[in-house]
């Protein structure tokens, strides 16, 4: 008998990186009372800051920030959701040197606890970019930027959603605003903040939407229907009409389709910063564990939700194995693909040497993409691409790795009728074609986009951390058998030990988890494996 033994620890990456692009306001007539000599204090954060925690590139948090000098603004999208939230030291500040609040003011995220039900602006406030806090008379905001005027009528369309809840309010009364500047720098973290303000009385700011008004209700009527997205027009009169044709399965999370979805998208694609949208299982201090990776603000949400689980399928493909259930579930697959084999088996079928390869899987959008005449965009391509890379040495991938991924992109229609994940994954982009149009065009420049930022994403929560898989497939066949894509599968067994990792220390590394899994395997009995 024929004996081999595939010992496999997964690394896996989904990532999507888009074009960014800035609005730039024009200085309009103030409508502040006129702004008095600033008085700038710095704020030293560096010693609050984690410095040993890993980012998503493998890096610690301490070794980015001393790099950023170095490289472009992308870079710091390793540290924004570390270091951003540090400006909410600017009220703290703010209230050390001025006369104490008669009545004391309330952090507006205190309404909305993570994972609930909230506005879509609410992460944006959340991470820090700015900050808010309210009594019963009194707004006080924090702005990026080094003039409160500007800084008010740059992000007006985002923070007059919050100031709009507040003043509708049947429990307050609030009569005036304080709109403080800060700068965030990370490479020195440092926070400078103006701690003069300029204020306004309520009833002078103006709050309606520079650009027309989207109809909100429209578009979720419209989604109710259930309807695969394939396009957006934006008409004479600058009204969005979305298309689409009737798909009443359509689902992201497993329930339907709304507006909601387009939201999450839209906030990803226009206001993700530094830290553009993707999703990513990376290095843990914690080595039994992969710690999971958001950008543009897609934690906590149904997609992130999605495309988190769809990195994840990346197991089965490479065992048979569902990642969340841990049962071999290939014959799922094999249902809708009958010539589908696991990365595992055509190892076997290419001859591949024992031993263990460390593989970074991901899917990306480059041919995600419309089709226009400039005031219609059309969804013409709205299919993830899978790829891989070696993460141990530069080398190319295995023929076994290549064909799995191809085999993936090639039947991704067949596919979707496996693994209804794949299927929601499609749906999100399209989503994802159609805002990138808007962007692409300056559609904002004619429609309130930020509208968007309105809507109520449904209270949902994505892990922090996920559990690595280790796993064993071996194969025992006859020593003059030909193995074929035929035959393969009656001879493989699959065997998943990430039991194992719990009785072992964080710190153990994944070489010795593998001679762990070796070990374990050593004392099964062969004729485990044998054909009954």
């Amino acid at each position: 008998m024929k004996r081999k033994v595939l010992i496999s620890v997964f690394f896996i990456l989904f990532t999507f990186t888009l074009i960014s692009c800035q609005s730039i306001s024009t200085d309009a007539d103030s409508i502040f009372n006129k702004t008095k000599p600033s008085n700038w204090i710095t704020i030293s954060y560096g010693s609050a800051v984690d410095k040993s925690t890993l980012t998503h590139s493998g890096e610690r948090v301490g070794n980015v920030i001393q790099k950023i000098p170095s490289y472009d603004d992308d870079y710091k999208g390793l540290v924004q959701q570390y270091l951003e939230p540090y400006s909410i030291l600017c009220h703290d500040v703010l209230l050390f040197n001025i006369k104490p609040d008669t009545t004391p003011l309330i952090n507006i995220l205190a309404h909305y606890p993570i994972g609930s039900e909230q506005p879509a602006w609410v992460d944006l406030f959340r991470e820090g970019n700015f900050q808010l806090y309210y009594n019963p008379h009194l707004i006080r905001i924090f702005l990026k930027g080094d003039n409160p005027e500007n800084s008010f009528e740059k992000y007006q369309s985002v923070i007059r959603h919050p100031i709009q809840d507040l003043i509708n309010s049947e429990h307050l009364s609030i009569k005036n605003i304080e709109v403080y500047v800060f700068d965030n720098d990370y490479a020195k973290t440092e926070i400078r903040v103006n701690i003069i303000p300029a204020t306004s009385a309520i009833d002078d700011l103006d709050l309606s939407p520079k650009h027309r008004p989207i109809d909100l209700g429209s578009i979720e009527e419209f989604l109710n229907h259930g309807v695969a997205l394939e396009g957006v027009e934006v008409g004479e009169k600058n009204d969005i009409f979305f298309y689409g044709k009737s798909a009443s399965d359509q689902t992201i999370a497993e329930q339907p389709v709304s507006i909601s979805d387009i939201a999450v998208i839209y906030r990803a694609i226009f206001h993700y910063g530094y830290n553009a949208p993707y999703i990513s299982l990376d290095t843990h201090e914690d080595n039994r564990y992969a710690k999971v990776n958001f950008g543009g603000y897609l934690e906590n949400t149904r997609a992130g939700h999605v495309v988190l689980e769809a990195d994840k399928l990346f197991k089965t493909l490479s065992t048979g194995i569902d990642p969340n259930t841990h049962e071999f579930v290939k014959s799922k697959i094999t249902k809708h693909i009958p010539a589908f084999l696991t990365e595992d088996e055509r190892g076997f079928l290419e001859d591949v040497n024992e031993g263990n390869t460390q593989i970074r899987y991901w899917f990306y959008p480059d041919e995600i993409g419309t089709i226009t005449d400039g005031s219609i965009g059309i969804v013409q391509k709205h299919q993830f691409l899978a790829d891989a890379e070696r993460m141990d040495v530069e080398v190319k991938l295995d023929s076994a790795t290549r064909k799995t991924i191809d085999h993936l992109n090639k039947y991704f229609p067949q596919y979707e009728k496996a693994e209804n994940t794949y299927k929601e994954l499609n749906t999100i982009g399209r989503m994802m074609a159609l805002v990138n149009w808007l962007k692409e065009m300056n559609i904002g420049d004619r429609v309130e986009l930020d509208g968007l930022l309105s809507v109520k994403i449904p209270a949902f929560s994505t892990p922090e951390k996920t559990k690595k898989m280790l796993a064993i497939t071996a194969i025992v066949c006859p020593e003059d058998l030909n193995i074929t894509n035929q035959n393969v599968r009656d001879y493989t067994k699959t065997y998943y030990l990430s039991h194992l990792l719990d009785k072992y220390s964080s710190s153990t590394s994944d070489d010795e988890f593998l001679k762990i899994a070796d070990n374990y395997f050593s004392q099964v009995d062969i004729a485990e494996l044998y054909l009954p």
